[in-house]
């Protein structure tokens, strides 16, 4: 026995180097016999790691003949120095001696607080000794980690997923905190075996959500040799919503390849394509495809259940090109039903523009019946604004051809009679008696003579006729035609076509002073600012104001409003001091008529307060909108939406005036107060949304401002339609954000989404409209190297 040694920080030294010669082995086993017979658990716990794997044995058995209460003690501090290995080995080979001397470790280990490996202990004590030991388990999921490392490290592979799979199964590790700790590769061997065992511990540890595989992609880099085949068992495994989710997230994080691979993997599962057929709208959008060949194949593979569905989706998602395509597929291969279901839904879905170019393409081929098919549906079921479309094009391709026949199709319209006598009112006096005019240059025309008055197309003035007389008797089913396309129209721009469309009719019958009209066209001022078209809406408001104003007095309701609209018109064409100053003149007007405290009159105060700002003065808006807000909760709840609104105002100009963090809690707070009030997805609840989202962005808070906006856009486009005034400022903004990351990969995403946006616009809005021009000046400007 060796009897004197150096202390025990110099014995890793010493012992190295007798055992560089074999001749001196005797001597290095007597000084770690010294060392771990003189050593307090302390010193023995922080020595270990400088000792070589097969002297750290040899120590581990040395420290099993030491008294239980040592060994304790020494486990307690190995865990603390995160050796986990030694930890298991330790208590391994105590379990392999005398039951009793078990029995006693187990009692002080679970004194410790080390209730696994006591328990564990004491069964081998009781039970199992005579048949063998297996590995013990780790105490807590540090000594998990740092035993799995240290196995791994020794190649020791099965032993590395043993730890792990008790850790999962038995101990109190949650597969997120396993993920975030492990270091590469041990996580990517790991994982490997997981895909392949997908067992128990594979349900629990692979990703069974959006979150789930968020965490291992941010844990696995690209290059990582797991990455393809995880993210491929979890859209195959998964249920089909968490796929979507997943799905979904791939697409939001811009990594193309992950996006591309997970998209080919769902495509092939039938119950996620059965799924998304279900769901339609924008998630189907994103991940089926959008041409015609995709489609085939999809629909060479689908079980019947889903070829119907799928045709409905192939003929409604596609271009008007790739439509054609696919219905002279179904022709050919398609079965009945298949193709009455296509010819339906390209008849309801599909716009009358989309409807109209697709029967000019089908027209000059061999599957040019189909036009008839379609045309006939959508005449009848189609809304009574967008029919002019769909009859022009019926007569240019000759589908209809005689009167009787147009009047049986509109005779099953469930307008009622007076719309539909509008409409044939229409026909006959633009075209004619469809049995009276020849076919000229593709289209019925109609001479006109110098006496016709001028009338509104829908586009410009033209020398298009009204139809009747102002003393014809249908002049009065004439005008309800045209009332029923202004109720019908759902999007700004299409209200503010139809509203002068009426307006022009009301004029031509009634007179451009009859209260109606007067009333029609202040409808009109209002739509064209809401539609973003505010040059027109200025024109249109002056002639309004000076004809209200000498019709019905300067003190009229009417006049009042038509002097509102003219104001915020005013200030949309640049001119916002102008604009706070005809509201100042108002404000003062309408508390004269009505009240400081009366609803109409704290609205006009309030948008006044907005030019104040818009002007150059965000600090005096705050002022005003402070004052707003309390007059508005006294007088008139603190709940009501103008109540609301004041306060997102007051907010977003409390950021612009120099306290952005304000701004982000207290549009924090509202957002929440009018989703309880208004509901989610309300015009206003989704503006305060939006303006939190946009304002987390500009305090630098990239991430989370991002999510919320990803989710506006989606219940925007669901509430409001893709190409409304208040989704296109959310697709915009959100654009905006993605760039400002500074992330290349969301840059390219920002630029599509533009692009995207600005493609919509164009056939929705035109190109000369005002959104449509800034749009794509922002995508010529992110085209342009910084």
């Amino acid at each position: 026995m060796l009897e004197w040694g150096p202390p025990a920080g110099g014995v890793p030294e010493l012992s190295a180097c007798l055992l560089e010669d074999n001749a001196l082995a005797d001597y290095a086993a007597a000084l770690h016999e010294r060392l771990v017979r003189t050593a307090s658990p302390q010193e023995l716990a922080g020595e270990l790691h400088k000792f070589p794997s097969e002297v750290i044995s040899e120590l581990i058995t040395l420290a099993s003949t030491r008294s239980a209460a040592y060994i304790a003690e020494l486990i307690v501090c190995l865990s603390r120095a995160a050796r986990g290995r030694e930890i298991l080995a330790l208590v391994y080979t105590v379990a392999q001696g005398p039951p009793d001397r078990a029995r006693e470790l187990a009692v002080l280990l679970t004194r410790a607080g080390r209730n696994r490996q006591g328990s564990w202990l004491t069964r081998q004590a009781d039970v199992m000794r005579h048949h063998g030991t297996g590995l013990p388990p780790a105490e807590n999921l540090a000594d998990a980690l740092s035993a799995a490392q240290q196995v791994f490290d020794d190649q020791q592979i099965p032993a590395m997923r043993h730890i792990l799979k008790d850790a999962v199964l038995n101990g109190d590790a949650a597969p997120r905190d396993l993920i975030g700790r492990l270091s590469l590769p041990v996580l990517e061997s790991y994982v490997a075996y997981l895909l392949e065992e997908d067992g128990s511990v594979a349900r629990q540890l692979l990703p069974s959500g959006a979150e789930d595989l968020a965490l291992y992609l941010d844990s696995l880099p690209a290059s990582s040799s797991v990455r393809v085949s995880l993210i491929r068992w979890a859209v195959l495994r998964t249920a089909v919503e968490q796929c979507a989710g997943m799905l979904g997230l791939l697409e939001k994080r811009g990594e193309t390849a992950d996006w591309q691979l997970a998209h080919e993997a769902a495509v092939g599962r039938s119950d996620f394509l059965t799924y998304l057929l279900a769901q339609g709208g924008a998630l189907a959008r994103r991940l089926l495809p959008s041409d015609a060949a995709g489609l085939t194949v999809l629909l060479h593979t689908a079980g019947s259940p889903a070829r119907v569905p799928l045709v409905r989706l192939a003929v409604t998602l596609t271009s008007v090109e790739e439509c054609v395509k696919v219905l002279g597929g179904l022709q050919e291969l398609g079965t009945e039903e298949e193709q009455q279901a296509a010819y339906d839904a390209v008849a309801r879905k599909r716009s009358a523009a989309d409807i109209a170019k697709l029967i000019d393409l089908l027209a000059p081929t061999a599957a040019s019946r189909l036009g008839g098919e379609v045309i006939r549906r959508a005449i009848a079921h189609h809304p009574l604004d967008t029919l002019r479309l769909l009859i022009e094009a019926a007569f240019r391709n000759a589908l209809i051809s005689e009167r009787s026949e147009l009047d049986v199709l509109l005779s099953a319209r469930p307008d009622g009679p007076i719309a539909v006598a509008g409409l044939l009112a229409w026909i006959d006096g633009m075209y004619g008696p469809m049995d009276t005019y020849s076919r000229s240059a593709g289209y019925y025309v109609r001479n006109q003579t110098a006496e016709e008055a001028r009338y509104w197309d829908g586009e410009r003035w033209t020398n298009a006729v009204m139809p009747l007389s102002k003393d014809d008797p249908a002049i009065a089913a004439l005008l309800s035609s045209h009332q029923v396309t202004v109720d019908l129209a759902v999007q700004p721009r299409e209200k503010a076509r139809a509203s002068q469309q009426l307006v022009a009719a009301l004029s031509y019958a009634k007179g451009p002073d009859q209260a109606e009209t007067l009333r029609a066209r202040k409808n009109y001022a209002y739509w064209l600012n809401r539609a973003g078209l505010y040059t027109q809406a200025y024109q249109v408001g002056a002639l309004l104001v000076a004809d209200c104003s000498r019709v019905l007095g300067q003190d009229h309701l009417n006049t009042l409003a038509a002097r509102y609209d003219l104001a915020a018109a005013t200030g949309h064409n640049g001119r916002p001091g102008e604009a706070a100053r005809l509201l100042e003149q108002l404000v003062s007007d309408t508390t004269l008529i009505r009240g400081a405290t009366h609803l109409n009159t704290l609205r006009v105060a309030l948008e006044q307060a907005e030019w104040v700002g818009r002007n150059g003065a965000p600090a005096d808006a705050v002022q005003h909108l402070s004052h707003l807000v309390v007059a508005l909760t006294e007088h008139h709840g603190a709940d009501h939406q103008v109540t609301l609104d004041a306060r997102r105002r007051n907010a977003v100009w409390t950021g612009i005036s120099g306290n952005p963090e304000v701004a982000v809690k207290l549009l924090e707070e509202l957002a929440r107060l009018c989703t309880d009030v208004l509901g989610a997805n309300d015009r206003l609840t989704l503006a305060t949304r939006t303006a939190h989202a946009q304002w987390l962005g500009r305090t630098g808070r990239l991430a989370p401002a991002e999510r919320l906006l990803a989710a506006l856009v989606d219940d925007s486009c669901g509430t409001f339609g893709r190409t409304a005034p208040e989704t296109i400022e959310i697709r915009y903004i959100h654009a905006q954000t993605l760039k400002a990351s500074g992330n290349r990969s969301r840059a390219r995403l920002a630029r599509e989404i533009l692009a995207q946006l600005a493609l919509e616009l164009d056939t929705a809005l035109g190109t000369d409209h005002p959104h449509v021009i800034d749009i794509r000046k922002a995508v010529t400007h992110w085209d342009q190297p910084d």
